[in-house]
């Protein structure tokens, strides 16, 4: 999605820079670059990637225990639960701002 216009950039990002891209990320990721150093960048990639492995583990057992119907409701419910949630002050300082 990067090189479609208005994803990442409003032009598109060219094929041409979507390597230097990833190892920038990887950089980062690995706090080798200047601007990530002191960040725990690799312990939130590691926790959002344990996270959406639990979500979607959870997901397929809500199928396997009740039924695929069951499973499209409650993923319904928890959208605007999750929207709900950043608009008041249990969500911190991921709270959205207007």
């Amino acid at each position: 999605f990067l090189c479609l216009p208005g994803f990442g950039s409003v032009h598109g990002t060219p094929l041409a820079d979507l390597p230097e891209q990833f190892y920038g990320g990887f950089l980062c990721c690995m706090q080798v670059s200047e601007e990530c150093a002191d960040k725990p960048t690799f312990w939130l990639l590691i926790g959002y990637c344990g996270v959406n492995v639990l979500y979607n583990t959870l997901g397929l057992y809500v199928v396997k225990v009740a039924s695929a119907l069951m499973n499209a409701l409650s993923y319904a419910i928890l959208l605007p639960c999750t929207t709900l949630l950043f608009f008041t002050p249990l969500a911190g300082v991921a709270q959205e701002q207007f």
